[in-house]
């Protein structure tokens, strides 16, 4: 991955190598890689040939514990999920995006409901973080978490809630169980 000047970037994020850069502010060399020392924005002077970062006044968006984020569906296994997080409380993430694990135990009421019965990949859903460190582990056991948005796994159009936990495919009638949120986007 290139780093751009502007991009945000956290602490130990690889900028580049000490053969393509001075080290400016708030960045260290270790094995030839030049490291932020800090949470920020990326500064390239082509002139100089010269990497920093800089200080963000405010603060970028990290996921904490206890806050609600949307998170899209990449993977389903048996026992987790892998999903990439891009909004929290309601905040649209700008640039890197988090990682983070739904674990079954966190997401099912009874025993016999398995994940893939709950989730898809594709499908965008609301959770809440319950730890503070990546890989973000998240929780869709309240009744306003869960899918707010599902696409059809057969034609990959929206899917439209008709009950509780089901929902319908007006181009091909497939009905697909979920775990819905209340916020579902599409009644």
């Amino acid at each position: 991955m290139r780093i751009k000047h502007g991009s945000i970037v956290i602490p130990g994020d690889v900028l580049g190598t000490i053969e393509e850069w001075i080290l400016g502010e708030n960045v260290y060399e270790f094995n030839g890689e030049i490291i932020s020392f800090i949470i920020g924005r990326v500064c390239i002077d082509k002139n100089e040939r010269k990497i920093s970062v800089e200080k963000i006044k405010n603060e970028p968006l990290i996921p904490k514990k206890g806050d609600i984020i949307r998170a899209i569906v990449n993977n389903v296994r048996s026992d987790f999920a892998q999903l990439v997080i891009f909004k929290i409380n309601g905040k649209e993430i700008y640039g890197k995006r988090f990682s983070s694990i739904l674990h079954i135990t966190n997401a099912r009421y009874n025993q016999s409901e398995t994940l893939h019965d709950l989730i898809k990949a594709g499908d965008i859903i609301e959770a809440r973080v319950i730890n503070s460190v990546v890989p973000y582990q998240l929780t869709i056991k309240e009744p306003e978490l869960g899918v707010v948005l599902a696409l059809c796994v057969n034609c990959r159009n929206p899917l439209k809630k008709i009950g509780k936990n089901q929902l319908f495919c007006k181009k091909c009638g497939l009905i697909g169980k979920r775990r819905i949120s209340i916020n579902y986007m599409l009644e």
